[in-house]
Formats: structure tokens, C-alpha cells, sequence
């Protein structure tokens, strides 16, 4: 999460954001973030900084579906996501999909391959990270020949409050981290 924008700032502050080694000093955080990466550094260079780098660009569509709402991306329907590929232990897979959304009263989480080389990513946990918040989606498996999928989530599971996230965002472009654990 970010640094505070004001306000009181340690260096523990920090070094919890950037991390580094004990016994830490701001010259070990020089070029982190928008931190200049000479000169002198004073603490409010680092003001509403953060150590978050996302792997993709997310810009989140709103679908209806027969009056099943979903937010996300689907190739040629809405949103879109900057790479298309969604990678783990060394295997990078093409996506046309990433979406969470609501059938009657509960929630699902889908992720629709391009193709059936999804292989690796059977039994992972889904993390999904933006700049302010963190989805951690477990027990997803593939449908259809191609989606990872979790079904039949209730109401303040991951899946219901990644929905509620998104739902507010719709139009907007998020970096997110997409990894598998």
C-alpha cells in the first residue's frame, strides 16, 4: 500500500513499503518509486509513494448477460487488460478474459484462456493486488475445456469483494498485479 500523501512519516514507515535491511537509511531507497535517485533525500520525497509495480493494465468493462452482471474484460465484449497473458513458474499463457461476476445471489471469478495451455495453473491460488487492495481467490477450477473458475461464492467471500471493488471502478484503467500462488 502506499505511503500516506501528509502527515507523519519514519523511516519504519518506509522500509515497511520498500522493504531493504535493517539497520535502514534513505540512501538504500534512492530511485524507489518516484524517489529521485540522487541528491539529497529528505523524508517528504517519499510522500504517497509505493513499491507496487503492476504487471498489467486493467481498464474494467460492465457486461450484462441475461441480467447476470459481470465486471472485468472479455475480448470483443468489454474492458480490456494490457498484456493479454497471465504467467506462472516460467509458462506464460494468452487470456481473452478476466471477469467477476453475479449469478442470482452469488458470485464467480473467471479467467477464459485463448487456449487449453492452462495446465500450470491448476491448483494455484489467484492473486490479484491493485495499489490499494489485495483478492486472494482459492479452489478455482477449469470449465469448459478452458475457464479457471470459482463458482458459487456467497456474499464476503474474496469473490463477492473483488465484485464490489470493480463495481465502482467501471471505466476506469488499474494496474493489478495477476499472479498464482
Amino acid at each position: 500500500m502506499a505511503l500516506p500523501n501528509s502527515g507523519r512519516l519514519s523511516l519504519a514507515d518506509i522500509a515497511t513499503e520498500f522493504g531493504g535491511t535493517a539497520p535502514h537509511k534513505l540512501s538504500e531507497y534512492y530511485g524507489s518509486g518516484n524517489v529521485p535517485a540522487s541528491g539529497v533525500l529528505k523524508l517528504s520525497d517519499f510522500y504517497g509513494e509505493s513499491a507496487f509495480t503492476p504487471t498489467h493494465q486493467w481498464t474494467i468493462g460492465v457486461y450484462d448477460l441475461y441480467g447476470f452482471i459481470q465486471y472485468g474484460y472479455l475480448a470483443g465484449n468489454y474492458g480490456d487488460i494490457t498484456p493479454k497473458t497471465v504467467s506462472v513458474d516460467n509458462h506464460t499463457s494468452p487470456i481473452r478474459g478476466v471477469r467477476v461476476g453475479i449469478n442470482g445471489s452469488v458470485y464467480y471469478f473467471e479467467i477464459d484462456f485463448s487456449d487449453t495451455s492452462y495446465s500450470p495453473f491448476l491448483g494455484k491460488d489467484i492473486r490479484i493486488l491493485f495499489q490499494d487492495a489485495e483478492f486472494i481467490i482459492t479452489g478455482a477450477v477449469i470449465k469448459s475445456s478452458r475457464w479457471l473458475m470459482l463458482e458459487n461464492q456467497p456474499s464476503g467471500s474474496p469473490t463477492h469483494n473483488l465484485y464490489q471493488y470493480l463495481s465502482v471502478r467501471t471505466g476506469n484503467t488499474l494496474g493489478v498485479n495477476i499472479g498464482f500462488e
